[in-house]
């Protein structure tokens, strides 16, 4: 997580209402993991706010790729 990340400064834990006040990049429900956390939410009577949506494992490659280099400071 990028040091700027809201959630970066917090000292206690990050609970799942911190989770749902977030916009999520996720990837589509046919996705084991877009089913989990879907789950999750779910588990917690939230619902995330999920902007973007995608189908393509190009596309989450592409993020984690630019949230990795925002994290060393790159982006």
């Amino acid at each position: 997580m990028a040091t700027r990340h809201p959630l970066a400064r917090r000292r206690a834990g990050v609970t799942a209402g911190h989770l749902a006040t977030m916009p999520h990049a996720l990837l589509s429900p046919d996705f084991v993991v877009r089913r989990l956390a879907d789950a999750y939410f779910r588990a917690h009577q939230l619902i995330p706010r999920v902007t973007p949506q995608s189908n393509s494992n190009a596309f989450s490659e592409g993020l984690l790729a630019l949230i990795s280099r925002e994290g060393r400071g790159e982006a």
